[in-house]
């Protein structure tokens, strides 16, 4: 058994540092969880990293699979769409102009 904690309606306040109810939401309940199961696997969706707090991010990432004794899984992804970076008010990553120029986006 596996429980998914993920969804894009957070994505953009996750990465710009807001403190809204979004910030680090998942995470922050995936670690509750992490310590209050013993069996149960743990995972994200994708999370797109460049538009978030790298530091704080590995971090996060970390306490989770510490708590969960190794039951979490991370997924990643760097964005490849334009309206990634703009909903999170950020410019346009190079790792994203890259995978867009060799996809022919």
């Amino acid at each position: 058994m596996a429980l998914f904690v993920d969804g894009p309606e957070n994505d953009a306040a996750e990465g710009t540092g807001a403190s809204g109810p979004g910030e680090s939401g998942r995470l922050v309940t995936l670690a509750v969880l992490a310590g209050a199961t013993t069996r149960i696997r743990l995972q994200t969706e994708v999370l797109l990293v460049p538009l978030r707090q790298t530091a704080l991010l590995a971090k996060q990432v970390a306490t989770v699979d510490r708590l969960s004794g190794g039951r979490f899984t991370l997924g990643v992804g760097i964005g490849v769409r334009d309206d990634d970076d703009r909903a999170a008010g950020v410019p346009d990553s190079t790792d994203a102009q890259a995978l867009r120029a060799t996809s022919g986006r």
